[in-house]
């Protein structure tokens, strides 16, 4: 039987606009619905949490609901769809109504099957911790930091990678002692956990020792197909340019696919040119090149927008529909979870 449920869904109040403490009560659920499994995800037997960050308004409706830690496979956009039918008495400070933020953990689980709750619960921990880094400052920040080194010293891969690259440099805020070879240490521990950014870490120290060692970008290789978006942004560029590779643009292609359905800005605009300036390009390329510009024109990458828009004005109907519709798919593969 298969169960897409709000399990565990875990409200509590964080940050701005109104922070817990004498006078303040926490918005509470009064109704709900479950959330639905998406196709991809119930074919692939997907299972985990998604964290949901969002607004509790003084009127009980939840607003600008961001997802902190995904689970991608279309299960984020159908946590995010059920909770913005969910109803709350608003939190309230001093009797009256506030706008509170809050996090709710919506949890997709099959019954009947085993699942590391465990495993999950430090994925979930970690990625909160990580948004917090980017987000926070003071003391919000400063427990992210002991939390990801919690989790380093449980031997969570990407929390043992991220402790690790802190040690190496020395650099973190607060600042970290840097120590190369405990640093280094925890980055090949992470590694053997098949940790792809940790892979890509190493394979990169060792081809710049090695160039043309084979392992090494068989490592580089592993890396990327493990997720490390460093790893297949590295690959595309070496293939598109032949540098330590044989040039290959179609592999060039396939990596930069890779990162860019990552939502990797520059694999974006890498893919949409190798898209757009190939020779006796039929028509669906020209299409994808111009969906992956819009894309890494929306993220900033400069002159993407003014090719979108020269491009734009000769289109027919039917190709802004084409467009905009890869556009929108190509945009929901974005966010992998770690």
């Amino acid at each position: 039987m298969l169960l897409a449920a709000v399990m565990a869904a875990r409200l509590y109040a964080q940050t701005a606009p109104i922070r817990l403490g004498p006078g303040v009560n926490p918005p509470r659920v009064v109704q709900k619905g479950e959330p639905d499994y998406s196709p991809l995800a119930r074919a692939d037997h997907i299972q985990g949490t998604v964290v949901l960050q969002l607004v509790v308004t003084e009127k009980g409706r939840p607003a600008n609901i961001q997802v902190i830690s995904p689970l991608g496979y279309g299960l984020d956009e159908n946590a995010i769809a059920a909770i913005q039918k969910w109803e709350f008495i608003p939190g309230q400070k001093d009797g009256v109504a506030v706008p509170v933020r809050a996090t709710i953990m919506v949890n997709f689980r099959f019954v009947g099957t085993g699942f590391d709750e465990a495993g999950e619960r430090r994925r979930t921990e970690y990625n909160v911790a990580l948004q917090s880094l980017i987000r926070d400052k003071g003391p919000a920040r400063d427990r992210s930091i002991e939390s990801i080194r919690k989790l380093a010293r449980q031997k969570f891969p990407g929390a043992l990678y991220l402790v690790g690259l802190w040690e190496t440099t020395g650099e973190n805020e607060p600042p970290v002692a840097q120590n190369p070879a405990a640093g280094w240490a925890k980055i090949e521990q992470a590694a053997k956990k098949n940790y792809g950014p940790a892979i890509y870490s190493i394979a990169r120290r060792s081809l710049n020792d090695s160039p043309s060692n084979q392992e090494n970008w068989d490592n580089m290789r592993r890396a990327a197909v493990l997720g490390s978006r460093e790893a297949q942004y590295f690959l595309g560029d070496h293939y598109q340019k032949g540098v330590g590779l044989e040039a290959n643009t179609d592999r060039a292609k396939n990596y930069f696919r890779l990162c860019a359905a990552g939502g990797v800005a520059q694999c974006q605009d890498r893919l949409a040119r190798l898209l757009f300036d190939a020779p006796d390009r039929p028509d669906y390329e020209y299409e994808q090149a111009l969906a992956w510009f819009s894309l890494a024109a929306d993220h900033g990458i400069a002159g993407d927008r003014e090719v979108v828009d020269r491009e734009t004005a000769g289109l027919t109907p039917a190709q802004r529909k084409t467009i905009a519709a890869l556009k929108r798919q190509f945009a929901g593969t974005f966010e992998q979870p770690q």
